[in-house]
């Protein structure tokens, strides 16, 4: 791509892009078959949940576009499942309320990504919107646009300018 007249800013949105694109069919179809099951309050909670989705997805896809940039081999990308992923899930309040964690390991879950996208998700399914969506939107927003200017910078430094 990058012998192209593509620039690198170009390179990584369409990752990003690209990535947000996936998680949206992929969500779009999963919250069709839930909505058949009536677990969804409503049509707008359904697109909200769909929103809350992709910009879960791209709040993650944007800061590991950035660590693959650094990553001399492939397999430093196992490392992120293996010490981010599953702990980010097991404490992401999907399974079990994070209050009952100690102090600290509430703060730290409530630091992360996922747990942010588990209570918009929550509140879209449910219907209980509080004034602490836009907070968790916020959040969501502020990772995806610190991870995707370290992405920029990361392929910047990589892929050099021409």
């Amino acid at each position: 791509m990058r012998s192209t007249s593509l620039q690198v800013r170009d390179i990584v949105n369409g990752v990003v892009v690209y990535v947000a694109v996936r998680v949206l069919i992929a969500v779009a179809l999963i919250t069709g078959v839930v909505a058949l099951f009536q677990v969804i309050g409503s049509v707008l909670g359904a697109v909200a949940l769909v929103g809350a989705a992709v910009l879960v997805g791209a709040a993650h896809a944007a800061p590991i576009i950035a660590y693959a940039g650094w990553a001399r081999e492939d397999t430093a990308l196992g490392l992120v499942y293996r010490v981010g992923v599953i702990p980010m899930t097991l404490f992401s309040g999907a399974y079990f309320p994070v209050e009952q964690l100690p102090a600290v390991v509430e703060a730290v879950a409530k630091a992360l990504p996922v747990w942010h996208g588990v209570e918009l998700c929550r509140m879209a399914t449910t219907g209980d919107v509080t004034s602490a969506a836009w907070v968790h939107v916020l959040y969501l927003l502020v990772v995806t646009g610190v991870g995707w200017a370290l992405a920029q910078r990361q392929f910047d430094r990589r892929l050099g300018r021409v």
